[in-house]
């Protein structure tokens, strides 16, 4: 974070400590808050939209949630695609954690504590404690003050300076007394998943690694959770005075994590992930892992003929692996081989039916071959089970386009439009498709129930243009 900036936030951070000490929001209030924190917070923010990583780190939070008694809300876990070490709830049961973070992580343990912490700060209603009610400040405007907050760096201030909610009364970071009570129960939560505690401990030693040599350097996530050295003694107290928190871990396949953590370096990491690659690579040359990361890598780089080779050499090492013949057959794709592309992901599908990306590849090469009617089939399909696949509604309102289906085309768009926070374009699509729909239809109730959400006054904020 730059100097200046995250001076800035810190200043404007601690001037919102003079909280008036309202009670709690209700679920509800919160509930319709963390709606309108989602939305602000993807418009300003690069959320990394990929099945693998997202349905990976989901799955280690509903394991967490399995055993977390008085669940309030449906809990939703996010990666920002972000260098920097940070980790935050919103409100309503909406997680975050930064991608830079996920990629210093070493296991599955540490996730699972970061996880289990920031789902006790919501269980515990430590958000909704430091929310000032003041009626005097609106949804949109209270929700930009809060992700700013929470986000820090220059979007997070401008995203305050961009708001009057900034001259109320409210705190965000949380008090020692809350990291306390929090880490008190997400040692519980990973206990009575069959984590072990330590880690909690291990990641929280990393973040303190970060270099910061005055409070303008300090990490957002040191911030907004205070009294990390503190922390780290009655966490690590704990696990020596209660073995039961520090036990073996059950059930973890530390593949899936390894996989996950090369995925999210390949595909989202910088620059400097190339080399690290291609180190390890000849440390290691027959490490399946790495060759299948560096092969990834060069894809996302455009060097497509060296992407397949090195994907090829993956192959060989573990011929069986979905996710690598998925990417192989999606490496075709981009290089105009669909006939190849086709082979591979139909392999990888036989092997994972159930993979979200593999499929929604399968329709992009039938549409390229010709089978227009298959691959909206098989898109709407996916629809049915990832509702919130925003991709889905733009590839195929394209595709109904070029069939001639105006009505299906603008309806698709709209909701995709929707969802990326643009207003303009979302009315405008959502409108076309209005015009030429049954009014006795359930799309019509539909899209006018959509319409009214768009133009809700907790709505009207600044949107983005869809890239």
């Amino acid at each position: 974070m730059h100097k200046k900036t995250s001076r800035i936030v810190f200043v404007i951070i601690m001037g919102f400590w003079a909280l008036h000490h309202a009670h709690a929001m209700t679920i509800q209030e919160e509930l319709d808050l963390g709606k309108v924190f989602v939305r602000q917070v993807r418009s300003q923010l690069p959320i990394v939209d990929d099945q693998d990583i997202l349905e990976y780190i989901q799955s280690v939070g509903t394991r967490l949630l399995e055993h977390v008694p008085e669940k309030h809300f449906d809990f939703n876990f996010y990666v920002i695609r972000e260098s920097t070490y940070n980790a935050f709830a919103g409100p309503g049961g909406h997680i975050f954690v930064h991608s830079g973070l996920i990629e210093v992580m070493s296991s599955e343990l540490e996730l699972a504590g970061i996880l289990a912490h920031e789902i006790a700060h919501v269980t515990c209603r430590h958000i909704s404690e430091r929310i000032d009610r003041s009626k005097k400040v609106n949804m949109a405007t209270l929700a930009g003050t809060i992700a700013g907050i929470l986000i820090g760096g220059n979007v997070g201030v401008a995203m305050v300076y961009g708001s009057a909610a900034a001259q109320q009364s409210m705190f965000l970071a949380y008090t020692r007394e809350d990291e306390r009570e929090a880490d008190q129960n997400s040692l519980r939560y990973l206990r009575d998943a069959g984590y072990n505690g330590q880690g909690l401990l291990t990641i929280l030693k990393k973040i303190r690694k970060v270099n910061w040599a005055d409070v303008s350097d300090m990490p957002t996530y040191m911030m907004t959770h205070p009294g990390l050295n503190e922390r780290l003694s009655y966490i690590d107290t704990a696990l020596t005075a209660n073995p039961e928190f520090d036990r073996s871990s059950e059930n973890i396949d530390s593949n899936r994590f390894k996989k996950v953590n090369i995925r999210l370096r390949a595909l989202y990491g910088d620059s400097h992930q190339t080399k690290l690659f291609e180190a390890n690579l000849k440390k290691n040359p027959d490490d399946f892992l790495n060759r299948y990361g560096y092969g990834l890598r060069l894809a996302v780089s455009g060097k497509r003929q060296e992407a397949l080779k090195e994907l090829k050499k993956a192959l060989q090492l573990r011929p069986f692996d979905a996710d690598i013949l998925r990417d192989t057959g999606i490496a075709h794709f981009y290089d105009g081989h669909y006939q190849k592309a086709i082979s591979y992901l139909q392999s990888a599908y036989d092997i994972l039916p159930h993979d979200v990306e593999c499929q929604f590849f399968i329709g992009r090469t039938r549409e390229k071959l010709g089978n227009i009617d298959a691959a909206a089939e098989l898109w709407e399909h996916l629809l049915t089970i990832n509702p919130e696949l925003s991709k889905l509604h733009y590839y195929l309102g394209n595709l109904y386009g070029k069939k001639g289906n105006t009505c299906d085309a603008h309806y698709h768009l709209g909701i995709f439009y929707e969802k990326k926070n643009n207003t303009r374009l979302a009315q405008f699509h959502l409108n076309k498709a209005l015009d030429v729909t049954d009014k006795a239809s359930k799309r019509y109730s539909e899209i006018e129930k959509r319409l009214k959400s768009i133009q809700s006054p907790e709505n009207k904020t600044k949107h983005n243009a869809v890239g």
